[in-house]
């Protein structure tokens, strides 16, 4: 599947990647929509409090205001 992915501050790109697999106690979710919020500017930018306190690094697939239909459910659910 294709996703986009920043690899650092200023840069992006669109890469293949594994399709998620749903382990125990999670499902994966086809998105049908997502936007962008300032939180991922702040990612793109280089300046999210996240990625200087070492809880996130690059690379990383930024979007979690989204909506989609559960595609796929682990087991425990």
């Amino acid at each position: 599947m294709r996703a986009f992915v920043i690899t650092g501050p200023g840069h992006g790109e669109v890469q293949d990647v594994d399709p998620p697999v749903a382990r125990p106690g999670e499902v994966v979710v086809a998105v049908d929509r997502a936007g962008v919020c300032g939180t991922d500017a702040e990612i793109f930018a280089g300046g999210m409090s996240y990625l200087e306190s070492g809880e996130a690094v690059y690379p990383i697939r930024i979007g979690h205001e989204w909506c989609g239909r559960v595609v796929e459910v682990g087991a425990g659910l």
